[in-house]
């Protein structure tokens, strides 16, 4: 490591690279170690399903706005698809009748 000489330097100056190189040797030791490796290993393990459960609830929340806009862009082609799909293959779509019987008269016209 570089040696500096802090005599003529200010005691805050001293202070503050003292406190530097006790945080470098520190961190040297900590970086070194295969232990303070696993640690840090186990708390990005720990951390990461929060992080992607959080993130997951982000995209969630724009869901519902978001699906009525999906549906009408991929409603019609879905439909398209299917109706081909079927008609390709003869199968024939069963439309149910649609009618209409009124019983009795309407109230307010008279027949």
């Amino acid at each position: 490591m570089m040696q500096f000489d802090l005599e003529g330097q200010p005691g805050i100056v001293q202070q503050v690279a003292s406190h530097a190189l006790q945080g470098w040797s520190l961190a040297k030791g900590w970086l070194l170690r295969p232990v303070a490796w696993m640690q840090f290993g186990l708390l990005v393990a720990a951390c990461l399903p929060a992080l992607i459960d959080t993130a997951r609830r982000f995209v969630l929340s724009f869901a519902p706005p978001v699906l009525p806009l999906l549906a009408r862009i991929f409603s019609p082609k879905a439909l398209v698809a299917v109706r081909n799909a079927l008609k390709d293959n003869d199968i024939g779509i069963p439309y149910p009748n649609l009618v209409v019987a009124l019983k009795g008269g309407l109230p307010g016209i008279s027949s």
